[in-house]
């Protein structure tokens, strides 16, 4: 108990090799700084092996503790997570649970979907093999599988979620129920996103991404209450999506956000429903066909 409290720390390191190790019951004290919990924390330990491991009852109540993490990845490239388990984590309101956390140096780490955040598989996919298919979940866990949101796909070529629900979960900061960084003719479809709060959450963010098809998707009741910052879809400025077939509901911000020019992104066939606090498209505009607009709740 007390301070940061870590259960294994390992640093400047190359090729750890971490197999059948148990971390439980950590508490976290005040501390200086953000004295969250974490089971093991690498930092340059490239290339590090973490299997069938169990991080279980980390407690992060106090007031500097902003999360607690099983798995938390500093300058740390290329490690590989596999068949790991978390569980039965506490942290204070508006404070967020994480399976594991990454630093933009160490999301190149390989996340198998037999790795198991409280109950739920971890959907953390980085340069997957092209054609994967990733279908039929219903993510409900409190547990984020990352500090990038519910499901990640990254530097991947041709990957297709479908048929998955995301819901009922808080996080961080602009916090994601899909985040797409870095992918090329991917496919989104068939997806429901419900249910998001916590630091101004967005359903679905999408950054340096081209060609990226999205259908029939739903997202709904993203936000706080009296906070106007969520976004339902950000395209980021490099990149290039068509919209399909999407309905908003009840988003406390933007249903849509275009970073970019206004023909990086293609809205067809879409039902705007209570985009209730802010604008239904930021800072610049969409090219948009068939688009339905409930008058009650657009900017003119």
């Amino acid at each position: 108990k007390g301070g940061a409290a870590r259960g294994y720390v390992f640093s400047s390191s190359s090729g750890l090799v971490l197999t059948g190790n148990s971390v439980s019951d950590l508490t976290s004290g005040t501390g200086a700084g953000d004295a969250h919990p974490v089971g093991f924390a690498l930092t340059s330990a490239a290339q590090a092996t973490l299997e069938s491991n169990v991080v279980t009852g980390l407690v992060g109540v106090q007031p500097g503790s902003s999360s607690a993490v099983g798995f938390q990845l500093q300058s740390s490239g290329g490690c590989t997570l596999k068949a790991n388990q978390t569980s039965d984590f506490t942290v204070g309101t508006s404070k967020s649970l994480y399976f594991m956390t990454v630093d933009k140096t160490s999301e190149s780490a390989q996340v198998s979907m037999d790795n198991i955040g409280q109950g739920d598989p971890i959907v953390f996919l980085y340069d997957a093999e092209e054609g994967t298919v990733v279908s039929d979940l219903v993510l409900v866990s409190p547990m984020l599988p990352s500090n990038y949101g519910r499901v990640a796909l990254l530097s991947s070529t041709g990957v297709v979620l479908r048929d998955v629900e995301v819901r009922d979960f808080q996080g961080s900061s602009a916090v994601a129920g899909v985040r797409v960084g870095n992918c090329h003719d991917c496919v989104v479809e068939r997806v429901l996103l419900h249910n998001i709060s916590g630091g101004n959450p967005v359903g679905l963010h999408v950054t340096t991404s081209t060609d990226l098809a999205v259908s029939n998707v739903t997202v709904s009741s993203l936000g706080n209450p009296n906070v106007v910052a969520s976004m339902g879809i950000y395209i980021g400025a490099n990149s290039t999506a068509t919209i399909d077939s999407t309905i908003f509901s009840d988003v406390k911000g933007d249903c849509l956000y275009n970073a970019g020019a206004a023909d990086h992104a293609t809205m067809r066939y879409t039902a705007l429903f209570g985009c209730t606090q802010s604008t239904v498209f930021n800072n610049n505009a969409v090219t948009h066909k068939l688009l339905y607009l409930d008058p009650q709740f657009v900017d003119q």
